[in-house]
């Protein structure tokens, strides 16, 4: 079943386990809840809806209970919920389930977004190679960030890329590379694929939605925290080895955590398109 089906049947089937397994009075209580459990942006809706089931007038509630899953991200706000067990915990897993599902949409639309954006940022550039001096053409060389040192084995900003004899990165990133075969470079950005670390929630990539501002690192830190926190996957000692060695790099497909040396230009590392230009791009 396609992801956009699924997400259509959830709403109904959680007003209706609502309606047959919650007293009226129960459903006052969640709604009680609501300002303890869920951030309080989405609070007055989320209410509103809970109150809707209590009079019994399932027309009125619509999605708006819906309204409040992206408010599920923090797991300690459902604690309450989730200590209760029993029929509370269906009502959880729906919302979780609507909220996961919802995240990969936005993730498959943000990729093609992004990917979107990386073809017209590299062809603007390759416009201003020609001599166009366009605003567009003149934006993506501003913010095509090319290494200047040394050596591509194609097209610079299309093909491999390998550090310098004398490069300021460490012996230990240059053999890394070289052993390798280099630092891919897809349309201007580097693929760091074959650099990335298993994550300890499993495979090279989280999905992530990329917004203005979540390019900061530290809140990516944080949002993957927290999404491995809801798996039961975090180990707080393995996640600090990691991230003292290593640090995030934006993709279209999501994050991965990658070498500091080989990221960070000032280390060495290539320097590359970063997030900020993604989003500051006009067209994303």
């Amino acid at each position: 079943m396609s992801l956009k089906r699924q997400l259509e049947g959830i709403p109904g089937e959680t007003f209706n386990y609502i309606k047959n397994n919650f007293t009226a009075g129960e459903i006052a209580q969640m709604t009680a809840d609501v300002a303890g459990i869920f951030d309080p942006t989405p609070v007055s809706d989320g209410a509103g809806a809970l109150i809707g089931l209590a009079r019994g007038d399932w027309l009125s509630v619509g999605t708006s209970l819906l309204g409040m899953v992206p408010y599920l991200g923090d797991a300690g706000k459902v604690g309450k919920w989730i200590s209760r067990g029993g029929k509370y915990m269906p009502i959880i897993n729906k919302l979780a389930k609507y909220s996961n599902i919802k995240r990969k949409i936005a993730v498959l639309s943000q990729t093609k977004a992004l990917r979107a954006t990386r073809k017209e940022m590299w062809e603007n550039y390759q416009r201003y190679k020609r001599g166009e001096r366009c605003a567009k053409c003149v934006e993506a060389a501003r913010k095509m960030n090319l290494p200047a040192g040394g050596r591509w084995a194609g097209e610079p900003g299309n093909s491999k890329w390998f550090p310098d004899a004398n490069s300021n990165l460490k012996p230990d990133m240059q053999k890394l590379i070289n052993d390798k075969g280099g630092v891919p470079f897809v349309e201007g950005m580097p693929d760091y694929s074959n650099f990335a670390v298993s994550l300890p929630g499993g495979g090279k990539t989280m999905p992530f939605e990329m917004t203005r501002g979540s390019g900061d690192i530290r809140k990516s830190f944080t949002q993957y925290k927290d999404m491995l926190q809801q798996t039961g996957k975090y180990d707080e000692a393995a996640f600090a080895r990691l991230t003292d060695t290593h640090t995030w790099h934006h993709t279209p497909e999501g994050m991965q955590l990658v070498p500091k040396g080989l990221h960070n230009p000032t280390q060495g590392g290539p320097p590359h398109v970063g997030s900020r230009s993604w989003l500051g791009w006009s067209e994303y």
